[in-house]
């Protein structure tokens, strides 16, 4: 099952990740990234449909910030580091906005399951931004 979870950096890098990813996002033009409470993660929805959030992440890739982890700071486009892709979350606020004005087939249950997961990142990008914490998406 899928879930979106807001968690340190360290849910899913190891020391040396961070470090890459810090030098990434710095050439990127990200500020300095605070590194947040270690002990601090919040899951926001859990057990959703792999094949619903692999679709929102697909659709997020046409907008070119398809991403497993954003973090709370702002620069363009994206980052790899290991297997993850790193974005980030006030971008993905601007997308997710662009995405909401997009026609859809609103009758299937892929486009509920979608609006839903769509309301779901929304808020938990907002809340990334709030707290300071990434936000992790997993498939």
């Amino acid at each position: 099952m899928a879930e979106i979870e807001l968690a340190p950096l360290s849910h899913r890098l190891d020391e040396e990740e961070v470090r890459t990813l810090t030098k990434l996002l710095t050439e990127a033009g990200a500020p300095p990234f605070e590194k947040a409470d270690e002990h601090a993660s919040h899951t926001i929805a859990a057990r959703l449909s792999e094949e619903a959030l692999t679709e929102f992440l697909d659709r997020l890739d046409a907008h070119d910030l398809g991403a497993e982890i954003y973090v709370p700071l702002e620069f363009e486009g994206r980052v790899a580091v290991g297997d993850y892709r790193v974005a980030s979350s006030q971008a993905l606020l601007d997308v997710l906005e662009e995405m909401r004005e997009e026609d859809d087939d609103e009758g299937t249950v892929i486009e509920a399951q979608l609006r839903h997961i769509w309301h779901l990142v929304a808020d938990g990008a907002t809340e990334s931004i709030e707290k300071g914490l990434p936000l992790h998406l997993q498939t």
